[in-house]
């Protein structure tokens, strides 16, 4: 039995076993973490509504405005819903806003938030802003930086695809 238990554990993938948080990393851990960082504007959220569940919002179309770390040769990437905590997820983002997203590249175009942490920022009228819990599942928006600021701490000069 321990073995089929540790076969089943190597085999799964890592969103089927590893969501209990320990803690919240914070928004620049995940930014370290992850290999791409990206300014995004959400273009469409992949929505279903059912009787059972009510609306739930499964995916989110982003275009790329701007690589700030690791490559990525599309323009056009979805983010997806995950199953662990996450202070931005994609029922919180809105068509046309612009997002700053630690990403990491799940395959076909699709790419994965950051799980078990501040997941992503909002860039309003040059400030960017963090997603922090409030009651519930419900976020409110922090200050955390102006985005010059922000963009400084990176040396590699962003690849602006507007």
């Amino acid at each position: 039995m321990k073995t089929f238990t540790l076969l089943l554990l190597l085999f799964l993938p890592v969103q089927a076993w590893s969501c209990s948080c320990l803690r919240i990393a914070s928004m620049e851990e995940a930014i370290a973490y992850r290999p791409i960082l990206v300014e995004a504007e959400a273009v469409s959220l992949e929505v279903v509504d059912t009787p059972e569940y009510g609306r739930q919002v499964h995916s989110a179309t982003l275009r790329v405005n701007r690589v700030l770390k690791g490559t990525m040769t599309t323009e056009t990437i979805v983010v997806e819903n995950l199953m662990c905590y996450a202070s931005l997820h994609p029922d919180l983002m809105k068509p046309g806003h612009v997002y700053i997203l630690p990403l990491l590249a799940s395959g076909n175009g699709r790419h994965s938030m950051a799980g078990c942490s501040h997941s992503g920022m909002e860039l309003v009228d040059g400030n960017l802003y963090t997603f922090e819990q409030a009651a519930g599942i419900h976020r409110k928006q922090r200050f955390y930086r102006k985005y010059a600021r922000f963009l400084k701490a990176y040396r590699k000069p962003a690849i602006n695809r507007r």
